[in-house]
C-alpha cells in the first residue's frame, strides 16, 4: 500500500471501526481482507473515527458520484451498456 503515515479516516460503520480497531472479533467470511487492513493500519499510523451518518452526507455523496462515474467509466471501456455486451 501506499504511506498512510497519521491519516484520519472517519467511517459511518460502527462495525468497520470496532473490527480495525480490534475491538470486535472479524467475521471468518472477511477475516483475510481485515487482517490486511487491520496490519496496514498499525503499521501506518492510521486513526480510524466513527461518526454518524449525518456528519458524513457530504462524503457520502462523493463517494457514490465516484462509484457512478467509475462504473460508466467501466462500463464505456468494456462496451458494456444496461448491463448488455455490445458486440462490434
Amino acid at each position: 500500500m501506499n504511506s498512510l503515515h497519521n491519516m484520519v479516516i472517519k467511517t459511518d460503520s460502527l462495525t468497520l471501526k470496532n473490527i480495525i480497531q480490534q475491538i470486535w472479533r472479524v467475521p471468518w467470511e472477511i477475516a483475510e481482507i481485515m487482517d490486511e487492513i487491520i496490519r496496514e493500519v498499525q503499521q501506518q499510523n492510521v486513526t480510524v473515527q466513527y461518526i454518524f451518518r449525518d456528519g458524513n452526507q457530504m462524503e457520502d455523496y462523493l463517494a457514490n458520484i465516484a462509484i457512478i462515474s467509475t462504473k460508466k467509466g467501466i462500463q464505456k471501456v468494456c462496451g458494456v451498456t444496461n448491463n448488455r455486451k455490445v458486440h462490434h
